[in-house]
């Protein structure tokens, strides 16, 4: 879907793991949406790691230095045509019923499934 999304004007991006390593030593990082300069979301998610909700956030502050964080994650990565997955660890779906459990977290925002 990435794919397709990118080489129709989506224009994604790829980064590692240890360009967001520092930001998350205090826990995983929000799945968050900005929208403009004054508002933003961030995904919640059930126990069972489903879409129950959508906080909205109005902190002028807390917007910038989102977006621009992730603006700087966005010009560190790499173009989605140009990924090769050889430099990067891959991952894949694990079979029904298993778990990802790389550090011990798991769910939304983790990179791990539950």
């Amino acid at each position: 879907m990435l794919r397709l999304r990118h080489e129709h004007g989506g224009l994604t991006r790829v980064v590692g793991t240890d360009a967001v390593a520092a930001a998350e030593l205090g826990g995983p990082l929000p799945e968050v949406y900005t929208l403009s300069n004054e508002v933003m979301y961030e995904a919640v998610y059930d126990a069972d790691g489903v879409l129950a909700a959508a906080r909205r956030w109005h902190d002028l502050e807390l917007v910038a230095h989102c977006q621009a964080f992730i603006e700087s994650l966005y010009e560190g990565g790499e173009p989605l045509d140009e990924f090769s997955p050889v430099r990067w660890r891959r991952w894949s779906l694990p079979a029904r019923g298993n778990t990802w459990k790389a550090s011990g977290r798991t769910g939304p925002g983790t990179g791990r499934l539950r």
